[in-house]
């Protein structure tokens, strides 16, 4: 059985910069605040000097009006 003691490399996140990042929904990039509340939001996290957003896979999104929403 393998133990996860350390956070496992992905390379499924999208670098914020200046606020923006690429929205793999919408197909363009968008203000931050407008993906932390959607519903492919997965988790923002801080890897050395960059701030990475990750999204759900588009399997798993319920989208709402052509939009995903959470679950």
């Amino acid at each position: 059985m393998q133990l996860l003691t350390r956070k496992q490399h992905r390379t499924d996140g999208h670098i914020v910069d200046h606020g923006r990042v690429w929205c793999p929904v919408r197909q363009r990039d968008v203000d931050i605040d407008r993906c932390v509340v959607c519903g492919a939001f997965e988790d923002l996290t801080r890897e050395s000097d960059f701030e990475i957003l990750y999204c759900r896979p588009a399997s798993n999104w319920v989208e709402f009006e052509g939009y995903p929403v959470g679950r």
